[in-house]
């Protein structure tokens, strides 16, 4: 190893692990110290059933980071290194204890089928959502992935939209007040409250985007290194 770095990234998740490559592709000398004997924190895989299957261990899934210019660019070019997605379709199925069930496709038709069994309105509402979050999608994934002081707010981009005052109200409401104002079932809100990946209370005021956050699942592109 060598003697001096220019910086020493402490710990090596997924996180750490990215933010040292961008540093040493700007051509800084750095050194990632894990005090796990295996590293990618929460993204890391390990045989956790049988010899020879491997699993991730902590993350359900990577849904929203393909959004990230990382990978929606390959700015790091992480295919050359083996690093192959593989999206499944179905992409989520939920049972219930009713013996009924609910699965979200690739296809869009498809998954609002799957909701119309339960409510033709429900049907109707996953469409018309997925339709409007389209329209706003390219200012919320410019705001997660621009620097604090680089960008214009949320807020003020959203205020120049033509329906930027709807979605303002929308994201200082709670994922539940979202859901239950635009499902009438109860299989079919209990599917779009389920999102492993909000990680805070249906019912937190200022959560209302993160009812939207299942439709990263529902358009994914597959990750090619050769693109």
């Amino acid at each position: 190893m060598a003697d001096r770095y220019d910086i020493v990234v402490a710990g090596a998740g997924h996180n750490s692990l990215i933010t040292a490559a961008y540093l040493a592709r700007a051509g800084y000398r750095c050194v990632v110290l894990e005090g796990r004997p295996i590293a990618g924190g929460g993204v890391k895989s390990a045989e956790l059933t049988l010899r020879g299957f491997q699993h991730d261990v902590c993350s359900s899934a990577h849904n929203v980071i393909q959004d990230n210019p990382m990978l929606r660019d390959d700015e790091l070019k992480l295919g050359d290194y083996g690093l192959e997605y593989i999206f499944p379709d179905p992409v989520f199925h939920m049972p219930f204890a009713d013996g009924s069930y609910l699965t979200q496709w690739r296809d869009l038709d498809r998954t609002c089928a799957e909701f119309a069994k339960f409510s033709k309105n429900d049907g109707l509402a996953y469409r018309r959502m997925i339709g409007e979050y389209e329209q706003v999608k390219p200012i919320f994934e410019a705001n997660t992935f621009t620097p604090i002081g680089f960008g214009k707010p949320v807020n003020e981009q959203l205020a120049q939209h033509p329906r930027g005052k709807l979605w303002q109200r929308r994201l200082a409401m709670s994922v539940w007040e979202i859901v239950r104002d635009n499902f009438e079932d109860d299989h079919c809100r209990a599917f779009m409250l389920a999102s492993p990946w909000t990680l805070q209370s249906p019912l937190d005021p200022f959560t209302g985007r993160l009812a939207y956050i299942i439709f990263h699942q529902q358009r994914q592109r597959q990750f090619d290194s050769s693109s």
